[in-house]
């Protein structure tokens, strides 16, 4: 079975992959380094491979020679495949044109991905910043400080984000603006990054996460078309660059995080849907308590608010719900607050609307997932 079919199938199709003893996944092509159009998110797709590794079925990954050399040439530019060579207890296997076989000896490029420096003008198209805990390099230079080995600080933080995006604003943008642009996108990405730094390393016992603990921060310049009752006759067809970045890690997930209970199959949706929402209202009201000194969802009401500014949106990926909530152009704008609110006019409530359903605000239930995933789009324009 092929990478993309077996992590873009339906849910029905991954729960029977999570059955089996021993699965074999192929990459024998280019084309499966490569985002399918339609398909899931990346990061729920890297979300889906970690799921199976944590599972206890055995992986073998048989690799076609040109297409190892490719991405073991850049590998952080390949987010997916990045996390596949990162993963533990799994078989790399190279395919010679011949048919025949040898182990792969991927070292120099998870080398290579421990010590990535990101580019500054993304026309690579993708790149990841990744943290392999479970293998022992979970603080890479370009996110920890290399003389204290903590997270870069949140002023280092801003600066690395502001780098990369230097080149991503658009040359008739007022300085004001462009400013305005990259101090908020370095604080959304900061918030989401601290999340899954405090609650995407360790166990429900509190101790490291065993196999396959990987975080990371994907970046992707991408295209994007509005719906089209936002656009003009002359405009149809045409599309607009947006920057998308996505925050995973194998932690607990909002649930575990949260109630410092597993999330079982006997825990009703409501239940987990209405705990993503707590930790929303984490920094929206002030007496909302969790398990621990901090605790999942620390500042994602800030981020809510920080892509209403940008005209954004927002997918969160945990467990088993799948919320949204978007500001982009052309897009419905709901669950905002009333103009004539005194404390947040205008401003977004805290509540996530189900990714499935679209409109409302009841989950549907997904396929459940190690950890969490949250991917934010940002206009460029």
């Amino acid at each position: 079975m092929t990478l993309t079919r077996a992590l873009q199938g339906t849910a029905e199709e991954f729960d029977a992959l999570r059955l089996a003893t021993a699965l074999t996944l192929e990459v024998r092509s280019r084309a499966e380094t490569e985002q399918p159009e339609g398909s899931l998110p990346e990061v729920v797709a890297i979300q889906r491979l970690i799921s199976l590794s944590r599972g206890g079925a055995s992986i073998r990954v048989i690799w076609a020679r040109d297409v190892s050399e490719h991405v073991a040439a850049a590998p952080a530019l390949y987010p997916l495949q990045a996390v596949l060579l990162l993963l533990d207890g799994v078989e790399h296997v190279i395919e010679e044109a011949d048919g025949t076989r040898r182990n792969a000896m991927f070292g120099p490029a998870r080398r290579k991905i421990y010590g990535y420096l990101p580019s500054t003008d993304l026309f690579a198209d993708r790149q990841a910043l990744l943290c392999a805990d479970t293998r022992g390099q979970g603080r890479p230079s370009s996110l920890y400080s290399s003389e204290t080995g903590q997270l870069l600080s949140r002023a280092d933080f801003d600066s690395l984000i502001s780098e990369i995006l230097s080149a991503q604003t658009a040359v008739n943008v007022s300085s004001t603006r462009a400013f305005i642009f990259r101090q908020t996108v370095s604080t959304i990405v900061a918030e989401l990054f601290e999340n899954a730094e405090l609650h995407g390393r360790a166990a429900m016992d509190g101790t490291p996460i065993k196999k396959s603990g990987i975080r990371g921060i994907i970046f992707h310049r991408i295209q994007s078309h509005a719906p089209a009752q936002a656009r003009s006759a002359a405009s149809v067809g045409s599309a607009a660059d947006v920057l998308e970045i996505s925050v995973f890690d194998a932690g607990l997930g909002f649930y575990g995080s949260y109630s410092g209970q597993p999330l079982q199959e006997e825990v009703p949706l409501e239940d987990e849907w209405e705990v993503v929402h707590q930790c929303m209202l984490r920094h929206f009201e002030d007496d909302v308590s969790g398990v621990g000194p901090s605790h999942r969802g620390m500042g994602l009401y800030e981020v809510l608010r920080g892509l209403k500014v940008l005209g954004g949106r927002i997918e969160v990926r945990t467990g088993r719900v799948y919320g949204y909530r978007t500001f982009m152009q052309g897009e419905p704008k709901l669950l905002l607050e009333a103009q004539a609110s005194r404390s947040r006019p205008g401003m977004p409530k805290p509540r996530l609307l189900d990714k499935t359903r679209q409109f409302v605000t009841v989950p549907t239930v997904h396929e459940q997932l190690v950890g969490a995933a949250i991917r934010v789009l940002i206009p460029l324009d």
